[in-house]
């Protein structure tokens, strides 16, 4: 399976950038494949399940067009569907509806915002209030 990389993810976001310099690693060092996942870390478990059984069906044309936060829910959009991939999909998206962006509790996690909505336990929407 391919990951097609966008614009956004071929260098880490700004603030990664700043941290990866003082850390003393370099830019290259700082990116991953979860760099290029525009949610929060919380998610990145369902993700790699999914893709990981994407995978298994073993269709060497697939290719993860993006992977990203869309109103509160997660979206990975591939570049061929079928009924399996599709399933495995909407698996992965139903259950980050039920787990924390952020950190990944499955522990009163409500879709939460105003103005940009995302999933969050109530520790990590105390934390984003204070920011």
């Amino acid at each position: 399976m391919t990951f097609i990389h966008h614009g956004a993810c071929a260098e880490p976001r700004q603030n990664r950038t700043f941290r990866a310099t003082r850390a003393g690693r370099t830019r290259a060092q700082e990116v991953s494949m979860y760099d290029c996942y525009e949610c929060g870390p919380g998610w990145y478990p369902l993700i790699k399940d999914a893709l990981t059984k994407i995978d298994a069906l073993g269709n060497a044309n697939l290719a993860v067009l993006q992977v990203k936060e869309k109103f509160g829910g997660l979206r990975i959009y591939l570049s061929i569907h079928n009924d399996e991939t599709d399933a495995i999909i909407t698996a992965a998206e139903q259950e980050a509806l039920k787990t924390c962006e952020d950190c990944g509790s499955k522990e009163k996690v409500e879709l939460r915002g105003g103005g940009w909505l995302r999933t969050l336990c109530n520790h990590c929407e105390e934390r984003r209030k204070k920011r």
